[in-house]
């Protein structure tokens, strides 16, 4: 099996738009594709500049990396 993270994003806060369905869309694809999800990162948030972007980003492949789910 292989493993897997998920990662969820809106761009806004409201109540139309949330990372739950994005989510779970993509919790369906991984267990059809039987994939094993071994971590899920969402985020919420509106505006966001390029710097935050990174730490988030950053944020995720640290985990990857310490997890040994990739090799760098």
């Amino acid at each position: 099996m292989i493993k897997t993270v998920i990662y969820s994003r809106v761009s806004s806060e409201s109540e139309r738009q949330n990372t739950e369905r994005q989510t779970k869309e993509l919790q369906e694809y991984a267990n059809r594709m039987n994939y094993d999800v071994v971590e899920i990162f969402e985020e919420k948030v509106r505006g966001l500049k390029r710097t935050i972007k990174d730490l988030f980003f950053q944020r995720c492949w640290n985990w990857l990396k310490k997890e040994r789910l990739i090799k760098y």
